[in-house]
Formats: structure tokens, sequence, C-alpha cells
């Protein structure tokens, strides 16, 4: 019987955060958004305790979404209910909330930066 070598099976990646991995990621997520024409440090993801009271108590730029990504080498999954994409930061004020790109569209690209990461940074 063969012994199966576990480390082939080994997906856990993480990048730890330094200048040259945030200007990579900066670069790799405003080009995500070029379509949108907005940048990755004025868009921002703001969560709420619940639904009835709106009070934020979690917000973030999508660059600092991206180093968590990077960082914890997975991609968060959100409660839309909870967690939307604004303009300003500390805000579930519908004036504030952008349109798209979409919670769940901001998962897809947190999630092809995270491949770009593992599959094409570090060749």
């Amino acid at each position: 019987m063969k012994k199966v070598d576990n480390h082939i099976f080994d997906t856990h990646f993480t990048l730890k955060s330094s200048p040259k991995v945030v200007e990579r990621a900066r670069d790799f997520l405003n080009e995500q958004l070029q379509a949108y024409a907005i940048d990755c440090q004025s868009l921002h993801i703001n969560t709420v305790k619940d639904i009835v009271e709106l009070r934020v108590v979690f917000s973030q730029t999508l660059l600092d979404l991206g180093m968590d990504t990077l960082e914890w080498g997975k991609v968060q999954s959100f409660d839309d209910w909870l967690t939307g994409v604004f303009s300003n930061d500390w805000t579930f004020d519908d004036r504030y909330r952008v349109k798209s790109p979409s919670i769940k569209q901001v998962e897809s690209i947190m999630s092809d930066l995270l491949d770009a990461a593992k599959y094409e940074w570090l060749e």
C-alpha cells in the first residue's frame, strides 16, 4: 500500500502584508473596478449589527478587505442584509450605497484577487 503525501493536498495559502503586496493588491483591485469608475480606497464595506437599528459596527475599504483576504487565505462570505458597499465609511444610509459592485460582486473580486496572488504573483 502506498503512503499518501498529505503535503500535496495542503491548499492553505496566506500572503502577509508588505508594501509590494499592498501595491499589487491596489493595482489589481483598481483594474477590476475600472468598469465602475471607482478606486478601491473609495469603496467601503460597511456592516451593521442588525437591520432594525442599522448601527454600523464595522467598516473597511475594499483595499483593506483585499489585504485581509490575502492574509487569511480565504474569501469572506457576507450577509447582504447586514453588509453593503458604500461610497462613505461608517454609514448604512442608502444615499451612500453603491449599486455596483454589489457585495456578491465584491466576493467574486476577492476570489479573483486570491487566485491571482496564488497563481500569478508567486511565479
